[in-house]
């Protein structure tokens, strides 16, 4: 596998040269994304490459960015798995990116080239028909591209075979908009590893580490610090809150708003209940620590933080946006609102710290119950294996893409 440095792509990280070979595996998967950086889709992308390369599949992922040290592929750690960095850097070297990624295809053969977010599903679509590749998928992760971004993927769908979204809403507005054609979606949903979520340690004995007093409710925030998230509009929302009570606002992640969202938090008068953490690895114990998961954001496919955190028997006030409104129930696993309206927001947030903390303990409880039976790792990742098959099986029967 680390032969393939010899075709023109940078190399940044070729491991486990000793996994199985073609013929022995259960066939070979590639993954082409724009990098390994902490973000919801690439955390999926980990999980189900894990998991195939568990299942004796063959893993290479192709990065077209290199690989930082923080991002996530310390965590592909299985034997089967192969990481490979384009190192592209700016526009020009991502269009020498794609003739190099093309070239890598044709050297690694995979039998199924899975393209993940924006540009790793426009290159895999290149990459795949010129290098021949018999199946193509496409991994739409959210469905707020741009119009520019969306006609290019609505004319680029001849070129894939599939198209996966992660639920039924996403995929009804995706092929309304004619972005993808219903008869190549396919809803795979997002999965949780509940081992990673219900790791950590007791409940207080992480809030005394926090320095979380007696009484004082706990809100928690985690993502990127960029726009879609629209930590702004739940800084206000907070601000409405923060005055009714003893209570304070987790913010886990780091971005390119972070320091706008630091002078935002003294503007309005929160440094005391509001703290900025910054790129955190202890999650599952933040969520078994915290009263409650609130999500502000813009746009969203299928957020993992929400899953996650229900996952851990956390209640969630989330915006309805992506796929939110088909994972929370509102009133019975969390509360709903509409995204932009701050006002409402704050409105929800009142409504889960007004409840009795067995009233939030049953609705987390609903919401661990809700999760684990729809977004497990092995029945996300069937679903994975059950499409690549069906496509598969397609061509060799000469037939096309399949429906949902």
């Amino acid at each position: 596998m680390c032969g393939i440095g010899r075709v023109g792509a940078d190399v940044r990280d070729c491991r486990h040269s000793g996994m199985k070979d073609r013929d022995s595996a259960r066939g070979h998967a590639m993954f082409v994304t724009s990098g390994l950086e902490r973000g919801g889709a690439e955390r999926q992308l980990v999980i189900v490459a894990n998991a195939l390369a568990q299942r004796g599949w063959k893993v290479t992922v192709l990065s077209f960015l290199p690989f930082s040290e923080t991002s996530l592929r310390v965590e592909l750690d299985e034997p089967g798995v192969s990481l490979i960095s384009l190192n592209a850097r700016g526009d020009v070297s991502k269009l020498a990116g794609v003739a190099r990624a093309v070239a890598m295809v044709r050297r690694v053969r995979p039998d199924v080239l899975v393209g993940f977010m924006f540009h790793g599903i426009m290159t895999a679509r290149v990459a795949g028909r010129f290098a021949g590749t018999p199946a193509v998928v496409s991994a739409v992760r959210n469905e707020a591209h741009g119009r520019a971004r969306e006609r290019a993927m609505a004319a680029t769908g001849w070129m894939t075979d599939s198209v996966t979204v992660m639920s039924d809403g996403l995929a009804s507005r995706i092929a309304e908009r004619g972005v993808a054609s219903p008869s190549r979606l396919a809803v795979i949903p997002n999965a949780v590893d509940f081992e990673r979520s219900g790791a950590g340690g007791r409940r207080e004995r992480t809030r005394q580490k926090l320095g979380v007093g007696a009484g004082e409710f706990l809100w928690l925030a985690a993502g990127r610090l960029a726009e879609a998230k629209d930590y702004p509009g739940l800084l206000r929302a907070f601000s409405v809150v923060a005055d009714r009570r003893r209570v304070l606002l987790l913010i886990a992640g780091d971005g390119p708003l972070r320091g706008k969202l630091a002078r935002l938090v003294d503007d309005l008068g929160l440094a005391g209940p509001v703290r900025l953490l910054g790129l955190r690895d202890d999650l599952p114990e933040l969520y078994l620590a915290s009263d409650s998961l609130v999500l502000s954001s813009a746009w969203e496919g299928m957020p993992n933080v929400v899953l996650e955190a229900m996952a851990s028997g956390t209640p969630v006030v989330a915006t309805a946006v992506g796929a939110v409104p088909e994972m929370v129930e509102d009133g019975e696993t969390g509360f709903v609102v509409a995204p932009g309206d701050h006002a409402a927001l704050a409105g929800a947030m009142k409504r889960m710290m007004d409840l009795a903390p067995e009233e939030r303990r049953a609705m987390g409880e609903s919401g661990r119950r809700a999760v684990r039976s729809r977004h497990s790792v092995d029945s996300v990742v069937d679903r994975w294996e059950e499409l690549f098959g069906r496509l598969l099986e397609g061509k060799r029967h000469g037939r096309g893409a399949p429906g949902r």
